[in-house]
């Protein structure tokens, strides 16, 4: 994977032809790595702890669409890449080609 450039909190990354966004707060340099699922990050920003306070349910959404209509074409992009099913090999590929192989004993 490689950084591409920097906006504020975020990295635009492109790992392969897949192009993405990480909050910089899900970056590390450490190889010892947690993965989803196994507590990857403990500590939030204030604006993530306030959007989970007002709760970003189905109906904030259709109202944060319809307010900021020039973000329909990254909503899409996230709905495609949420619905997209990852196979395991591309996982293992992923973490090899990043230096984040599984500890002995680990997966």
């Amino acid at each position: 994977m490689n950084v591409e450039q920097k906006d504020g909190a975020w990295y635009r990354a492109k790992y392969r032809e897949l192009v993405g966004w990480l909050h910089e707060t899900d970056v590390s340099t450490n190889k010892d790595v947690r993965l989803s699922g196994e507590g990857v990050r403990e500590n939030y920003s204030s604006t993530e702890t306030a959007a989970a306070r007002k709760g970003f349910n189905p109906q904030v959404e259709k109202e944060f669409r319809r307010t900021n209509p020039d973000l329909e074409a990254a909503f899409k992009s996230l709905d495609a890449i949420q619905g997209r099913a990852v196979q395991d090999a591309d996982v293992q590929a992923f973490l090899g080609e990043g230096g984040l192989g599984a500890k002995e004993g680990g997966r």
